[in-house]
């Protein structure tokens, strides 16, 4: 069974319509590797 059917922002014909910037926190499919311990920069030299 597709998880995302019980996801208020899932549509049945377009799929998932959570904005990408939600899914990092509100998507339980995606993966957390975004450390916001580190405030999201990239640049650690």
């Amino acid at each position: 069974m597709n998880p995302c059917l019980d996801c208020d922002c899932y549509d049945p014909d377009l799929g998932c319509i959570m904005p990408s910037l939600d899914k990092s926190y509100a998507c339980s499919l995606e993966s957390d590797d975004f450390d916001f311990s580190k405030g999201g920069d990239s640049d650690e030299s």
